[in-house]
């Protein structure tokens, strides 16, 4: 009987050798790593040349694209009662709708106040319409929370800050309001409402004559 003939792999064989590679496949490694270098220098020029500013604003108008719909509709106000916390009012900005500050009604809400309400207008009123506007959502409010001799808090972005202000200087709002905090909001006017051709935006021109008012010494 013939005994069985073992088999024998060559060991220069590049099939199962590691050690050994065609110079074909070193040629096509180099070319790719060559790509990947250039493709990595490319990406990181580019991420140089960009201002972080302008990727933070960018990425800020596509949230708050997504988030506009939600604000559209202005919910019905329901007698909800007092609650831990004074009532919070968010007052967005302009070109926008309460559905733009509900990341920051959710964290508030995470925190602990309980009733936080959004402000809804539209940005085609001048901000003395708009002020008269918060005005009486204001006593709204301070009705369904059964809080009449209650304060509230106001929270303003951007022209809301404007408008805030209006209430509390001219509007008699201060004696509601216990405490308004304004982000972003152009105190002395902007240079970007040049861009805006209505009467709100020459409204938030730096010399216009509403500013000046605003702004005027013994009125802040």
């Amino acid at each position: 009987m013939a005994e069985p003939k073992s088999a024998v792999l060559p060991l220069d064989d590049a099939s199962i050798c590691p050690t050994r590679t065609s110079e074909r496949t070193s040629s096509q490694d180099i070319q790719d790593l060559g790509a990947i270098l250039w493709y990595h220098g490319r990406v990181e020029e580019v991420k140089d040349k960009i201002d972080p500013v302008f990727l933070y604003e960018i990425t800020s108008v596509a949230v708050q694209g997504l988030l506009y719909p939600f604000g559209v509709k202005d919910p019905e106000l329901e007698a909800v009662g007092p609650g831990r916390s004074r009532p919070v009012i968010l007052i967005h900005g302009w070109g926008a709708n309460r559905g733009c500050l509900y990341p920051l009604r959710w964290y508030l809400r995470s925190r602990g106040f309980d009733r936080v309400f959004g402000f809804n207008f539209g940005s085609a009123k001048s901000v003395e319409e708009i002020a008269e506007l918060l005005k009486e959502f204001v006593e709204e409010i301070r009705k369904c929370c059964d809080s009449g001799k209650q304060t509230v808090d106001l929270v303003a972005h951007s022209l809301g800050g404007l408008v805030a202000r209006v209430y509390l200087q001219e509007l008699g709002g201060a004696k509601h309001v216990d405490r308004c905090i304004t982000l972003a909001t152009p105190h002395y006017g902007t240079y970007s409402s040049y861009w805006t051709p209505t009467a709100l935006g020459r409204q938030m021109r730096p010399e216009s004559e509403f500013m000046a008012r605003l702004n005027r010494p013994g009125k802040r």
